[in-house]
């Protein structure tokens, strides 16, 4: 009797278990759909169109590597609202994995998670950034997203560091044409045969000149 062919169970890429290769193994079991997720209206962090290219940068380098926070009665996120608008633009863009994202849902009323928001966001920049370490970091990275090349790049330009393996040779200076020169040495037997020599040739209209040694 034949067997019979079943088909695989939770296929990935399929509805009943979408591509979740973009997130983190480990964070895997905390994905959501993002279309639950609400931006955070209180949140005082801005992020421009270069921090947005970074993130995103980021996201398809690396994938997600740490969730979201948010709140859960609400679905406000409440840390991650730049990888969030990055999400968004990435899967406008047509890479569908973004539609799901891992989250951390925290029991927290308003003024808990509008603080923890800003105590998540000011923390991070009192930190300062060990220069020699930066350099000695970006020498050493390679990494194939353009848009994260570039971050670093203006990471290496703010810090005024200089990340290149090379310096850059000095022009090659053009010879200078020295005429050649035929000398001969006399040594005379004291200043007044010096003398007497010099005033002998110079009649001579031969170039010369006196050198005491």
């Amino acid at each position: 009797m034949a067997k019979k062919r079943t088909e695989p169970e939770n296929k990935r890429g399929t509805p009943d278990q979408p591509d979740l290769s973009h997130v983190a193994e480990k964070l895997r079991e905390l994905v959501e759909p993002i279309d639950h997720l609400v931006f955070d209206p209180a949140n005082a962090r801005t992020h421009g169109r270069n921090n947005l290219d970074s993130i995103k940068g980021a996201l398809r380098q690396f994938g997600q590597v740490s969730p979201l926070i948010v709140q859960a009665d609400n679905g406000v996120v409440r840390a991650g609202n730049g990888r969030l608008a990055a999400a968004r633009e990435l899967l406008a863009e047509g890479d569908g994995r973004w539609s799901q994202m891992a989250v951390v849902r925290v029991p927290w009323d308003n003024a808990t998670a509008m603080a923890f928001g800003i105590a998540d966001n000011r923390t991070a920049e009192l930190a300062e950034w060990d220069d020699a370490a930066v350099e000695k970091i970006l020498r050493e990275i390679n990494v194939g997203d353009e848009d994260l090349s570039q971050m670093f790049a203006d990471l290496a330009e703010d810090l005024e560091l200089i990340v290149a393996d090379t310096v850059d040779e000095p022009e090659e200076q053009p010879a200078l044409d020295v005429p050649e020169r035929f000398q001969v040495m006399v040594t005379c037997t004291d200043e007044t045969h010096q003398k007497i020599l010099l005033e002998e040739l110079e009649g001579r209209g031969i170039e010369c000149r006196a050198i005491v040694s």
